[in-house]
């Protein structure tokens, strides 16, 4: 079964006298660029990288610079300009990277997006499974050559269980390169935090840098309990020095409860820190908190977080929330991948 978000005018793909016609393919679809047209789109904004978060999806920004453990044998690990940090996932060529997991219902998904950027501006297409042949197809055309968010959270099927999702490059045309960065599934209810309506008592405001400083404020889901959080924390500035010892440690606390650290590092850059924790069941609503464990070296930098919403945590009371491994590809390696030449 295929799906198509942007419809193309096939017919003229296959027309050889056409002077002007540019033909590209992804997957399994070929199209004219010059005969597509944009549906209108819908769906809840993602934010960037880690993103939404139930993040069950590991590695979400590819910092780890390997692939592993996803499969590939054309992606590659790119420092090319990511979304955040130092890396993302880069393709010449329609191929694809795909992951499969085990069967979840579509109806306990709560957010399934990526960053995409094609500096030629062409097509991709992506494809949900629903079984090992049961798939749908969505061909798309990116709206410029940034990097742009897609949110397939309401392109889903109403009903079923999804288990997995592929990504294509392209070939034809400008024949460019296709990148990737947060491949996102999560699986549960997510709330925004910090937020700048949460309480903070950080010493030198807004620097993170002195033991103790802290932000908290109360959040309800609708669960009976929850035993697992995914979080996806957005720095808006960070100057720690590797070189000079600079690092925060960051408690992430329930109701007074440590259930995970958080290590930051320079190497965060402005993107996201990201983290999975278990933990025994708790009982919503509940005070989340962030709480500084260290007091950073003198010189050494410091950090500041995003307060504007684009910070999450995903709860669930499923201990495997996360469905792709190494999603972002941080490990910089995609061992876990399969890639498939049409």
């Amino acid at each position: 079964m295929i799906s198509k978000r942007f419809v193309a005018v096939v017919a003229v793909v296959f027309i050889a006298s056409s002077a002007f016609a540019e033909v590209v393919r992804s997957g399994a679809m070929a199209v004219d660029l010059e005969q597509i047209k944009e549906v209108p789109r819908s769906g809840a904004a993602l934010p960037k990288v880690g993103g939404n978060l139930d993040s069950l999806l590991v590695n979400s920004t590819f910092e780890s610079g390997s692939m592993a453990p996803w499969v590939t044998s054309n992606w590659v690990i790119s420092t090319i300009s990511p979304l955040a940090g130092t890396y993302c996932a880069e393709d010449y060529g329609n191929y694809s990277i795909e992951q499969f997991f085990g069967p979840v219902d579509v109806s306990q998904i709560t957010t399934v997006g990526f960053w995409l950027r094609q500096p030629d501006v062409a097509i991709f297409a992506v494809d949900f499974f629903y079984g090992a042949s049961d798939y749908d197809e969505i061909i798309e055309a990116p709206p410029n050559a940034d990097w742009n968010l897609w949110d397939y959270t309401y392109f889903l099927r109403a009903s079923g269980s999804l288990t997995g999702i592929r990504i294509w490059g392209y070939t034809g045309g400008p024949n460019g390169p296709t990148y990737i960065d947060n491949a996102l599934i999560f699986a549960g209810p997510t709330v925004a935090f910090p937020l700048a309506s949460d309480f903070w008592t950080v010493t030198s405001s807004p620097y993170w840098w002195n033991a103790g400083d802290t932000v908290w404020g109360d959040r309800d889901v609708p669960l009976a309990s929850v035993s697992r959080a995914d979080i996806a924390l957005k720095l808006s500035t960070n100057s720690l020095s590797d070189a000079l010892g600079g690092y925060v440690d960051l408690a992430f606390q329930l109701d007074g409860s440590t259930v995970g650290t958080l290590h930051v590092t320079q190497a965060h850059g402005l993107g996201y820190v990201m983290g999975s924790f278990t933990f025994a069941p708790k009982t919503p609503p509940f005070e989340l908190r962030y709480l500084e464990l260290n007091t950073v070296v003198p010189g050494a930098g410091s950090m500041v977080l995003d307060a504007v919403g684009e910070s999450w945590v995903t709860f669930s009371n499923d201990a495997a929330s996360s469905l792709l491994f190494y999603d972002g590809f941080e490990t910089g390696d995609s061992s876990a991948w399969d890639v498939v030449v049409p």
